[in-house]
């Protein structure tokens, strides 16, 4: 499995850091159901820290100067569970790993479980409405679609919303593109192979 690797020499520096709470591990990418000895917001705060605020696994990151400048800005980057709590994952360091919120949906088809496959030159599929998204991606297809996921409740539309399936190979720039728009984010079943994928869309 593909991630970013920590820099031994940063981690000793995080541990120096927050010494009254070592020691503090890389994640393990089996996650972990040790009980933690810390609350959740502490852990968080150290795990966001010690993967430096960016994914894992693409390396996006809000901050494009010091993170340690920047700690209060709303940070596009979220601490995932690897084993979920809800299947005995604890907040033990190994079982935490920073993910951008893109990387952080795609293990949404696992229930939020294990650490997703990274997607950079990887061909994958999402659907969108909104126009001057889809316009943008030549490879597409129009689909209607009548059942979405939308903050964790099934909607469903007699009508259906049409959009189009689009394609593209690079999920940072896929991202970039998309955050300009600012669009409600689904999750919904591509009907050609009923597997999950990301939607966006109109506000």
């Amino acid at each position: 499995m593909k991630f970013r690797k920590l820099d031994p020499f940063w981690l000793e520096v995080i541990n120096k850091k927050y010494s009254q709470y070592s020691p503090i591990n890389d994640f393990s990418p089996l996650g972990d159901n040790k009980p933690s000895k810390i609350s959740w917001a502490m852990a968080r705060k150290i795990v966001l820290d010690r993967d430096q605020y960016r994914c894992r696994i693409c390396g996006k990151s809000s901050l494009n100067e010091e993170y340690q400048n920047f700690s209060k800005l709303k940070l596009d980057v979220e601490v995932h569970h690897i084993i979920p709590r809800k299947l005995g994952g604890s907040d033990s360091f190994e079982n935490l790993i920073t993910l951008c919120h893109s990387c952080h949906v795609s293990t949404f088809a696992n229930e939020y479980s294990g650490i997703p496959v990274p997607r950079d030159g990887i061909y994958f599929e999402f659907f969108t409405d909104i126009k001057n998204i889809y316009e943008k991606f030549p490879d597409r297809e129009e689909i209607l679609i009548k059942e979405y996921f939308l903050n964790g409740r099934i909607l469903r539309s007699e009508v259906g919303i049409n959009g189009y399936l689009c394609m593209g190979n690079n999920n940072i720039e896929i991202d970039e593109i998309i955050s300009v728009f600012n669009p409600d984010l689904i999750i919904l079943k591509n009907p050609k192979n009923n597997k999950f994928i990301r939607g966006y869309l109109s506000p």
